[in-house]
């Protein structure tokens, strides 16, 4: 008789409130609750694990199932001599686990606290991690990209999620170009697309504005938003960074590196005699991005938008940012246009 596979069936899968939360006059409630053939699926009641895992004390065995607090917001369970899975409710540390989990119900799909979930070893690249509680806090329409960046999936209430199984988990785009105007919000869906990583490297191009105060503030107010373990490099110089082998990048922004390389190639001067120079920079640095084995996201300006430049320095760089843009899009997996802070994928 064959022996029966070890399941987690969750109940379900939004907060305790629900998804659309009921009375709730937000957008994304809205949205959710709108059409009914939507893709999306309402999802009712607080996520859990084979009844009693919410609300034990920290210890219980029920129905061959152990369960146990193992911190605030965390319950870790399985069969006594099977695989494990562990929930998280709350961000936080968790303790370091003698190896990756078979399965994580990630509250809320939280990327911070899966990033730390990855940097102790509790998420490995076997492992499933399923969002549940999920809130408001998402838009559904958003929910199937935002959760493939960070590597997480969604499951419909009532599901059973086999813990020997090896599902198929989404696919993370290697290589993500993010266009935006100013103040769109650009910058944060980058981070956001890398926020789950355990590591980091934060590629910032702008030059240094050492007798500009208020450019100082804004870089400042850069760093004080990115994650502790992200580590920053100032540099323009990319093309080693993208053949070198390390962690995923996101490069911020392109726009700044093309500003320093039309300086360094004097072409606000002379653009004639400058472009071969520019050029070579450009398909140098296209090159490296098509070359590259890690996980990048590079951020650049939207520009032009039927708007004529003034003058021919403004309508210089416009044209040639224009030209980069393109060029890395069409090395790249995914590319994503922020306007008013919301997503559109190209």
């Amino acid at each position: 008789m064959p022996v029966p596979r070890p399941l987690a069936r969750l109940l379900g899968t939004g907060a305790v409130a629900g998804w659309p939360e009921p009375g709730c006059p937000c957008a994304s409630c809205a949205l959710a609750a709108a059409d009914p053939r939507a893709p999306w699926d309402v999802r009712v009641g607080a996520a859990r694990l084979p009844d009693p895992a919410l609300g034990v004390g920290e210890h219980a065995v029920v129905d061959g199932v152990c369960v146990r607090r193992t911190a605030p917001g965390a319950w870790e369970a399985g069969p006594l001599d099977g695989p494990r899975l562990l929930l998280v409710t709350a961000p936080g540390p968790v303790p370091a686990p003698a190896g990756p989990y078979a399965l994580v119900l990630l509250g809320d799909a939280d990327p911070a606290a899966l990033a730390w979930l990855r940097r102790c070893g509790a998420v490995g690249p076997a492992t499933d991690v399923v969002a549940v509680g999920l809130s408001h806090r998402h838009r559904p329409d958003q929910l199937p990209r935002e959760l493939a960046a960070v590597g997480v999936r969604a499951v419909p209430d009532g599901h059973a999620l086999d813990l020997v199984g090896q599902p198929s988990r989404p696919l993370t785009p290697r290589r993500t170009l993010v266009l935006g105007g100013a103040r769109s919000g650009k910058s944060a869906v980058a981070e956001g697309l890398l926020a789950a990583e355990p590591e980091v490297t934060y590629v910032a191009t702008a030059p240094g504005r050492p007798d500009d105060p208020e450019w100082d503030a804004r870089v400042q107010l850069h760093r004080q938003r990115r994650p502790a373990h992200w580590r920053t490099l100032e540099t323009r110089d990319l093309v080693p960074l993208l053949a070198a082998e390390g962690p995923p990048l996101l490069v911020d922004c392109l726009a700044l590196w093309l500003t320093t390389v039309l300086d360094e190639c004097r072409a606000w001067d002379d653009p004639r005699a400058a472009l071969p120079a520019v050029r070579e920079r450009q398909e140098a640095l296209v090159a490296a991005w098509r070359g590259t084995r890690r996980r990048a996201v590079a951020v650049s300006n939207e520009v032009g938008s039927g708007v004529v430049p003034a003058t021919p320095s403004g309508r210089l760089f416009r044209d040639e940012l224009g030209r980069l843009n393109a060029a890395i899009a069409a090395q790249s997996e995914q590319a994503l246009l922020v306007v008013a802070g919301r997503v559109a994928c190209l």
